[in-house]
């Protein structure tokens, strides 16, 4: 046997095991959340198929960061999956993949969470100057709020990340949501 196909057993093993031993008696009893995992691995296979990914090809090199940006992109452009759809696969994903670094390295704790990357993540791009509006989009947000308790910051943090929505030319002005004597096309940012 090709070491290819050692490591290829290895991985449909180790996708057997999450889904079948680990998740349902560590992660959760939920169906809809067991179900969950199962679609995004399975969608994560098709894709790997329309890549000519085979038995004899399927490794580790599969999951590496390429690979899963395309699957995201491959999510949303060829199933039509809206950016929340694309989180949470991509959740369950993560999900797996902690699951195989422990079980290829145990010195990986079982207990990190992916939230745990996703708020981490989050905050660096609020610390780099990211706009807060393309951070909630980018999770997936539907709403501003969500992103701003899910960021868990202060309201400092609030006013230096609300303060990224203006313009170079607007830096100077005015804070507008401390200026209530303008109209509502102001405070929103548009222009008449």
């Amino acid at each position: 046997m090709k070491k290819n196909n050692k490591e290829a057993a290895r991985m449909a093993g180790y996708i057997s095991e999450f889904l079948h031993d680990y998740a349902p008696q560590f992660l959760t009893s939920s169906e809809h959340t067991l179900k969950s995992y199962r679609d995004a691995l399975t969608l994560y296979i098709v894709f790997l198929e329309e890549r000519d990914i085979t038995h004899d090809s399927l490794g580790r090199h599969c999951f590496e960061r390429d690979f899963i940006e395309e699957w995201i992109i491959w999510l949303k452009d060829v199933r039509h999956s809206s950016p929340e759809t694309c989180n949470i696969r991509l959740g369950s994903l993560r999900a797996f993949l902690e699951f195989d670094a422990h079980k290829r390295c145990p010195e990986v704790p079982l207990d990190t969470h992916a939230h745990q990357f996703r708020h981490a993540k989050a905050t660096h791009w609020l610390e780099d100057g990211m706009n807060i509006i393309q951070i909630s989009f980018l999770l997936g947000h539907a709403s501003l709020d969500t992103t701003m308790r899910y960021l868990d910051i202060t309201t400092d943090d609030k006013r230096q990340a609300l303060a990224t929505l203006e313009g170079e030319k607007e830096k100077n002005v005015t804070k507008k949501w401390k200026d209530s004597s303008g109209s509502l096309a102001d405070f929103c940012g548009l222009k008449r």
